[in-house]
């Protein structure tokens, strides 16, 4: 009895990982990378449990009264959790080549989420049974993903803007814990049970911000006008190299060679333009050689950047609230 409830506990989990996966149609993650991310999501469940054991050593019980709940809810286990997470992506992941650009954040953001949800699930299942993994398959298991998701936005902003590192990362910890926080009392608290249902309606705004999150590095994702001799590229068939402009905030992103039998060489060089103030980043800056003709001209693609440059803020407007293609 208990493995089928393990592998069902586990189903949510695999559907997000996938989605993610596909999502990341640009320049995917390698797969070791993932496997490391969501092995680090497995482990964060450490940290985040001792930390629990001894915030709950003020000892407030979560239900005693709105205050309690409001504790519980918000230190013992939003802090505990998303503190947990949040440092095993700064420390195992952030600092790798890999992270090459602003959407890898949320893939790893994610993946670990999804490793603390898995081994959260799987204890909750096999205690509760199948009506426990129905019901965390709708909730608790795609509010990880979300919370991750937010997360890793603004960790995929810090990588790659460094005068507003600070700020982007106190951000991409705050603003997680914040809804996590909110999520969490709305269940926990007993004082008011029409309050209870609310944390719906953060599920589903977690979740619309988090869509919202994936839409705009993916719209900005430097590899999107890169053209693949064959299909998608990967980090293994399409490995780049980063460097650092002097003194100028520029990096340029440059892919490897293409095959020898690709008869037809191709250039690509992204500009990273940081203003100050806001986090800007432009769509690559895409050329063709063919035969010494360029086509189009750089000063071409330059100016059709500057026409489309954005706010990139996920909780300012601009293009927040347009439609998506």
């Amino acid at each position: 009895m208990v493995i089928p409830l393990v592998i069902l506990s586990l189903v949510p989990i695999a559907v997000i990982l996938f989605y993610f996966y596909i999502k990341d149609k640009y320049n995917k993650e390698p797969p070791a990378i993932l496997a490391l991310s969501f092995g680090l999501g497995v482990l964060s469940c450490l940290p985040a449990y001792f930390m629990s054991k001894y915030l709950a050593m003020t000892g407030f019980e979560a239900a005693e009264s709105i205050l309690s709940a409001l504790f519980y809810a918000f230190i013992i286990i939003a802090l505990a959790e998303e503190l947990a997470k949040f440092a095993l992506l700064m420390l195992g992941l952030y600092p790798r080549k890999a992270f090459d650009e602003p959407f890898d954040g949320i893939i790893y953001a994610v993946f670990i989420g999804m490793g603390f949800a898995a081994l959260e699930n799987v204890i909750y299942v096999v205690q509760g049974g199948w009506e426990v993994a129905i019901l965390r398959a709708f909730t608790a298991v795609p509010a990880h993903a979300a919370f991750g998701a937010i997360m890793g936005y603004y960790v995929g902003l810090a990588k790659f803007d460094p005068p507003n590192k600070n700020r982007l990362l106190i951000q991409a910890l705050v603003i997680p814990i914040l809804l996590h926080g909110i999520y969490d009392f709305f269940i926990i608290q007993e004082q008011y049970e029409v309050m209870t249902l609310a944390f719906l309606g953060i599920l589903v705004g977690a979740i619309f911000f988090a869509r919202k999150a994936m839409y705009l590095h993916l719209e900005n994702s430097p590899f999107k006008d890169v053209i693949a001799a064959e299909g998608e590229t990967t980090k293994e068939t399409a490995p780049i190299v980063l460097a650092d402009k002097g003194e100028e905030e520029t990096n340029v992103l440059v892919p490897a060679a293409k095959k020898e039998e690709d008869p037809v060489p191709v250039e690509n060089v992204l500009a990273n333009k940081v203003e100050e103030g806001r986090e800007v980043m432009n769509k690559p800056e895409v050329y063709n050689i063919v035969e010494g003709k360029e086509e189009p001209t750089v000063e071409d693609s330059k100016a059709a950047q500057m026409d489309s440059l954005k706010e990139y803020d996920l909780f300012e407007n601009d293009p927040f609230w347009e439609e998506e293609e």
